[in-house]
């Protein structure tokens, strides 16, 4: 009671703002009208939209159009649907950018600004404070916080795999968006890069073009030609029936049967003055009238460009954030050794620019930009992805997260991470959606802007089915493999996607309790999964010495810790590793173990000398194991159980290097290449 009394009495205080608006009248009352109206209507809208895209469109539509009883509406149907089409054919979130539209024509850009803040901090801030909690756990968690996470990871690729389904059936309009749909999707399995999914959607805008533009316009006079052609031969064949049924005096029933039947095959119609027809109710074809083809005061279109933006500037909006991005990427790759902060602001400006299809997409993808080189874990990802389904507002707010943990494996101050990351990713999407809204008027009269934008769409649908199986392939979390394994390694974690997705499609659950209800179901399968990852019954198999552990040097040993550290800083110096000088520790000087000793261990203690390895000892021996399999390969080509060899070392080269970087031992910007690898260990 108390809550509704303070809203109520908040919006009192705001004003009558929207009282004296007719409904689709833009507000063209002074600043502080036009913000008050925009607070009043859309302040709580960051704290209530759950459930992702779909659910929020569907808001965005209450809102602001049907809901008339109540408040008075902003936009018409046709306003609408042409805004939804802008926001889903350009990048970038789509329900931020059909609420910044909306607020955009009926008050203005600065309101709208507001109105983009109040739907994005709510879900951003908490983000945010995700961040400062994920950012102090330890690297291994209870099984049962494993269990619940896998389980919010398999419900959370339920609701994306629903997501995708629902997209692809919006944007598959024919065959040929069909192929480009499963092109998409099958391509995007094939290979990852960063620079692949942009081509893969400029690949499906040029063949929509090409094809409503070229080829189906040939293809069409084509079949007209062979119609044409058929219709000839057929009329000449009539005249033949005809004159024979003269002869033969055929009853004239039957032959103006014929002669129907014969025409209705035709294509040829003739060429008569005819009004303009519009199709009634009861389906029935009748001629409009005056009023209906001038068009009466009820279809008056509504005025959108009160507060729009010129053309110029729109174009201009556009043409900087192009240039914006190419300098971007321009630096970044002129730089030897870019800054992690340079290196994740335009990782993060190019996933806003080249996500289309909002949400569903933006999560799944953002692994390949910001888990691939390194900078957050994918254990850390997990844990976020499988959270931010209960935060209200866009999905795009997952960026935060991830710019956050990028920044504080660095430590650098976090929520500078955040920041840049939120700017990095709304800017592309607003900047493009600000520039076309102003010349969508004369845009849409180009049949080649509408061709472009119907392939890349449904080219970056078929990207989500791609994201729904990379998620599947990472979402099992267990002590053994915090860093993520495929769903299908336990049956019940596809019982739980599947549960998900049919709470979602069929019985209308709402995404954030169908997760929730993901996550008790992986709480109920803990103890089975302990059970089914036994090999042997407790208690069993187990050795262990029955040897006293000591934690003290034996009175024996005479050496002092000071030379203990002076023998390792001197065998280092000569190049040998850390497991070599233990080895010589121990059989030469009768020193088992060095911490007992010293108190550190020896990596430790070469680290604080200046005398730590570059690269880990395990992943520089693996290094050295694959350099040599090379060049006994070059040696000898046909030596297949070595080409295999060296997969698996490779293979194991990549693992380990994703590991350490994830730590922090290496640099985010350490790779392991084949043809620069005998330098490293040279």
């Amino acid at each position: 009671m108390a809550v509704s009394s303070f809203i109520d009495m908040f919006r009192r205080g705001l004003g009558p703002a929207e009282s004296s608006q007719a409904a689709y009248e833009p507000n063209k009352g002074k600043l502080q009208s036009r913000m008050a109206d925009v607070i009043q209507r859309t302040f709580d809208l960051g704290f209530t939209s759950f459930g992702g895209p779909p659910v929020h469109f569907r808001t965005l539509h209450r809102r602001f159009v049907s809901d008339a009883g109540r408040r008075v509406p902003w936009v018409d149907e046709q306003t609408y649907q042409e805004l939804f089409a802008i926001s889903q054919a350009l990048p970038g979130p789509g329900s931020t950018k059909m609420l910044f539209c909306i607020t955009m024509i009926h008050a203005g850009f600065l309101p709208a600004v507001v109105a983009f803040f109040l739907w994005t901090l709510p879900g951003a801030i908490g983000m945010f404070g995700l961040v400062l909690g994920v950012a102090k756990l330890d690297q291994n968690l209870p099984t049962i916080v494993y269990a619940f996470l896998s389980g919010l990871n398999a419900s959370t690729v339920g609701i994306i795999a629903l997501a995708a389904v629902q997209l692809a059936e919006k944007s598959i309009q024919d065959k040929v968006t069909r192929i480009l749909v499963i092109f998409g999707g099958s391509a995007g399995l094939c290979y990852q890069a960063i620079w692949y999914f942009p081509i893969l959607i400029l690949i499906g805008g040029c063949t929509t073009a090409v094809w409503d533009l070229i080829a189906q316009p040939y293809i069409t006079k084509l079949r007209d030609k062979l119609r044409q052609r058929r219709s000839n031969s057929s009329g000449d064949a009539e005249a033949g029936i005809d004159h024979v049924g003269v002869q033969l005096n055929l009853p004239n029933q039957s032959l103006a049967l014929q002669r129907r039947r014969i025409l209705a095959g035709s294509t040829q119609e003739p060429q008569v003055d005819l009004p303009q027809l519009r199709r009634s109710d009861s389906s029935t074809i009748i001629p409009d009238s005056p009023s209906t083809l001038v068009g009466s005061d009820s279809n008056q279109p509504m005025d959108t460009h009160s507060h729009s933006l010129h053309m110029k500037w729109g174009i201009l909006i556009i043409v900087l954030f192009f240039a914006s991005f190419v300098a971007i990427l321009v630096v970044r790759e002129g730089m030897e050794k870019p800054m992690l902060d340079l290196d994740l602001f335009s990782n993060l400006y190019l996933a806003g620019t080249v996500i289309f299809g909002g949400g569903p997409v933006v999560i799944p993808l953002l692994r390949e930009y910001v888990v691939g080189p390194g900078w957050v874990s994918p254990r850390d990802f997990l844990i976020g992805l499988a959270l931010i389904q209960a935060f209200p507002g866009p999905n795009f707010n997952f960026a935060v997260y991830l710019g956050g943990l990028a920044v504080a494996s660095m430590h650098s101050p976090t929520i500078l991470g955040s920041a840049m990351a939120f700017v990095a990713i709304y800017i592309p999407g607003m900047a493009l959606a600000v520039g076309f809204q102003s010349c969508w008027s004369v845009l849409r009269k180009y049949p080649l802007t509408t061709s472009c934008l119907r392939g890349m769409n449904s080219a970056a649908v078929g990207l989500v089915f791609t994201a729904v199986y990379r998620l599947w392939e990472i979402g099992y979390l267990s002590a053994n493999a915090s860093q993520g394994q495929s769903l299908g390694m336990e049956p019940f974690w596809v019982v739980v996607a599947a549960i998900t997705y049919a709470e979602n499609a069929w019985f209308r659950v709402p995404p954030a309790i169908a997760i929730a209800i993901g996550g008790i179901l992986g709480l109920c399968c803990t103890s089975n999964t302990v059970n089914m990852g036994r090999l042997h019954s407790k208690g069993k198999g187990i050795s262990a010495s029955a040897i006293p552990y000591s934690r003290t040097a034996p009175a024996w040993l005479k050496t002092t810790p000071d030379q203990v550290v002076d023998h390792i800083c001197k065998m280092a110096k000569k190049g040998a590793t850390p497991s070599q000088i233990g080895v010589v520790l121990r059989d030469s000087h009768g020193i088992a173990q060095v911490k007992v000793v010293t108190g550190n261990k020896i990596l430790r203690i070469l680290k604080s000398n200046g005398l730590a390895p570059e690269i880990p000892e395990d992943l520089y021996m693996l290094i050295r194991k694959a350099v040599a399999v090379r060049k006994h390969l070059e040696r000898n080509r046909k030596d297949k159980d070595s080409k295999f060899r060296l997969i698996l070392i490779e293979s194991r080269i990549h693992r380990l290097s994703r590991y350490y970087k994830s730590v922090g031992v290496l640099p985010p910007t350490w790779r392991y290449e084949s043809a620069t690898a005998s330098t490293m260990v040279a």
